[in-house]
């Protein structure tokens, strides 16, 4: 009969070295993808769609909005994958230390906190989103 301590050790993973500069690769290459989606949203903003783009955006039909927002979303997964790509190529500081690699972490191939960021900061895309909201009323109050 196995105890207690035995039982949770085999489902919860020792804390080693190997985990140890795991956890601080996942932080690492996050800090950087939600950097690098902040200063790629800053650019979008203000060089690929600017506030011209944006103009009249209450009168423009839903249809009209959403197509803005596909192309927006469109941008941003290529912008995400060329991110991706130039951020794969940044050294880790602890790679190869005791066996680490860290190419194998998860969070280095996907460009998900890129693109998160990129949605998440993006002005001209929450406005359009906020006008879609408020032509199909679905904010009580039609205020945000």
């Amino acid at each position: 009969m196995t105890t207690y301590y035995e039982r949770i050790n085999k489902k919860i993973p020792h804390l080693d070295m190997i985990t140890l500069i795991k956890i601080i690769a996942i932080m690492y290459i996050s800090v950087i993808d939600i950097l690098t989606g902040f200063f790629i949203s800053v650019v979008v903003d203000k060089y690929i769609f600017p506030k011209s783009f944006s103009k009249d955006d209450d009168k423009k039909s839903i249809i009209r909005l959403i197509s803005e927002i596909s192309l927006i979303i469109s941008t941003f997964s290529v912008l995400a994958y060329i991110a991706r790509n130039i951020i794969q190529l940044i050294p880790f500081p602890l790679d190869d230390k005791y066996g680490f690699k860290y190419d194998l972490v998860t969070e280095v191939k996907s460009g998900a906190l890129i693109m998160g960021s990129l949605i998440l900061y993006c002005s001209t895309l929450f406005s359009k989103i906020i006008i879609i909201r408020n032509k199909l009323k679905l904010d009580k109050d039609n205020n945000v």
